[in-house]
């Protein structure tokens, strides 16, 4: 169930029930350099206060992942034409599956 919108940067995210945000790839910026220093950005302002990062980056904008990878993300899902990327903001966090 989402519970919140907050803007951060560029970014339009969604609390979810784990206290994590959740960026759809439709809210995503055009460019890379945005993309990154928005991500930055985004890691800073919420650190302390969620325990989760959730990014869907559709395949159009697969050069965002590697950039997403060397800030802390990992895989978690995927389908045809998205991959599901997530960033543990603490270390004793859970990351839940379906």
């Amino acid at each position: 169930m989402n519970t919140s919108l907050e803007k951060i940067g560029c970014f339009n995210t969604v609390l979810d029930p784990y206290n994590g945000i959740t960026i759809d790839k439709k809210d995503l910026p055009k460019t890379e350099m945005e993309f990154e220093r928005n991500l930055s950005l985004l890691i800073d302002e919420v650190n302390d206060r969620r325990n989760l990062i959730w990014i869907y980056i559709g395949i159009e904008k697969s050069d965002f992942i590697p950039i997403a990878i060397k800030k802390g993300f990992v895989f978690h899902s995927c389908d045809e034409d998205y991959i599901l990327i997530v960033k543990k903001l603490k270390d004793n966090i859970v990351i839940p599956t379906c």
